[in-house]
């Protein structure tokens, strides 16, 4: 099995530990990016195109991934529905008014984003795939 797979299965398995729709989704957003050949992996999270991800970048794209999968009908905002038919915690329709700041019974990106624990998680992941520890992810990165 190739690394980036390994690592991101490992990444992966360690976040649905948290049982946390944002961060499951975040892993499958992953997992679908393993399919991409490493270079293309790099590609798409690198937003400024400096053939490196920064921490900001790997969050941002990550978050903007895992948003897009939830709202189903693409019109910027995440219902209740939506987010029951991939929330997988025990208690969804708390989880989701813990996260609606404004009480409109929608998720905007904003407040789908902003959460600590989510922000956490993705700096762990990011950290896992930082095979040299130099706070960026490149292709050295992703190679055996």
């Amino acid at each position: 099995m190739n690394s980036v797979l390994v690592r991101i299965q490992r990444v992966s398995e360690v976040q649905m530990k948290f049982n946390s729709l944002s961060i499951a989704v975040a892993g499958g957003c992953l997992l679908s990016l393993s399919a991409c050949q490493n270079k293309d992996l790099v590609a798409k999270l690198d937003a400024d195109n400096d053939d490196k991800v920064s921490r900001a970048e790997f969050r941002q794209v990550v978050q903007e991934e895992a948003f897009d999968l939830l709202d189903a009908n693409k019109d910027g905002a995440v219902t209740l529905e939506e987010w029951k038919a991939v929330e997988d915690v025990r208690q969804p329709l708390r989880r989701f008014n813990s996260l609606d700041s404004n009480g409109d019974s929608k998720l905007s990106f904003d407040e789908f984003a902003k959460t600590s624990r989510k922000r956490s998680t993705l700096d762990n992941m990011f950290g896992t795939l930082d095979r040299n520890e130099d706070g960026f992810l490149t292709d050295q990165d992703f190679t055996d």
